[in-house]
């Protein structure tokens, strides 16, 4: 990247999840380092407005990208049909998720036609693109499925969220999101008479940061295409976070808390188990997860430092 002049950073417009926090997060760190750098909303024929929540990262916004041989083009893995547009630029995937890429497909052959049709769409060759990798589980799945090297860029949660507040005054209560992992869910929901579970359902980023600071304990046995947010964002809060062994969750680089909170999704009532003695000693389970909260704190600062690394604007060796 260091020989380019801009940098463009394709985003789907209107959308406020983890992914395209990232990808504004990405553009605001570029323009600290004074590498000229933009949001670029798709669809490109619409007229987009940043949302809200990215407000307070201060991205320049374009409404398209030139395909000129001294600019970068980054695309999210979701939309590598944006690179048919370009020939001349340097073109640049980043993979902030697998499982929404390959469509959780049931059936092997149907995936495997699914990723086959994807990667062509944008890219002639695999060998042609530079890969990023928000995950270590992205890295992997991009370097076995393609034979190319993938770079970690991971993200960081934002500040607010280290606003733990006192211990003492925490509930019984388990959060869940009821779009992920919705029958194992259920399924522990059912065998835990007595404990008290609350989903996020239409909160604010303000009211589900409140919602996490009161509770003990959050589940999420969804996919985990990439390194989730929320499971950092409730950790953050001062939950105690129980995961399910599925994408970026099985690996301890992406989710790192121990094993004794991570159960195959077929273990309901073993996690029911788990969250009753949570429930009953949160202190200990509490403190017993602190290495995961530093590691959480330092992304920020590490985000920082690949971002200064990858895109030359200081020279280092690429570990």
């Amino acid at each position: 990247f260091k020989d380019c002049k801009k940098i463009y950073v394709y985003c789907p417009g209107g959308s406020v999840t983890g992914g395209p926090e990232l990808l504004h997060q990405l553009v605001s760190e570029l323009v600290k380092n004074n590498v000229p750098a933009s949001i670029v909303y798709y669809p490109c024929n619409r007229v987009w407005t940043t949302p809200e929540p990215y407000l307070r990262y201060e991205c320049p916004v374009e409404r398209e990208a030139p395909d000129n041989s001294d600019i970068a083009v980054i695309v999210p893995e979701v939309a590598t049909d944006l690179l048919h547009h370009f020939s001349s630029a340097l073109r640049c995937i980043w993979w902030l998720s697998v499982d929404n890429y390959r469509g959780n497909f049931e059936n092997r052959h149907q995936a495997k036609l699914f990723i086959k049709r994807c990667i062509l769409s944008g890219i002639k060759s695999p060998e042609e693109t530079i890969h990023l990798c928000q995950s270590l589980y992205s890295k992997t799945f991009i370097e076995r499925r393609f034979g190319v090297t993938g770079y970690l860029l991971s993200d960081y949660i934002a500040d607010e969220f280290f606003d733990i507040g006192p211990l003492i005054s925490r509930k019984d209560i388990v959060i869940y999101n009821p779009k992920k992992g919705v029958s194992t869910t259920s399924s522990i929901i059912r065998n835990g008479p007595g404990i008290r579970f609350s989903p996020i359902v239409n909160m604010t980023r303000d009211q589900v940061r409140e919602t996490l600071r009161s509770a003990k304990v959050y589940i999420d046995f969804g996919y985990h295409p990439g390194k989730d947010r929320i499971p950092r964002e409730a950790a953050s809060c001062g939950c105690v976070v129980i995961v399910g062994k599925r994408g970026s969750a099985k690996n301890d680089d992406d989710v790192s808390i121990p094993s004794d909170y991570k159960f195959e999704p077929w273990q309901g009532k073993q996690v029911v188990a788990q969250i009753r003695r949570v429930l009953a000693d949160y202190p200990s389970h509490y403190y017993a997860q602190e290495p995961y909260r530093l590691r959480i704190r330092s992304e920020k600062s590490e985000f920082a430092a690949r971002v200064r690394t990858l895109f030359g604007c200081i020279s280092a060796e690429l570990p």
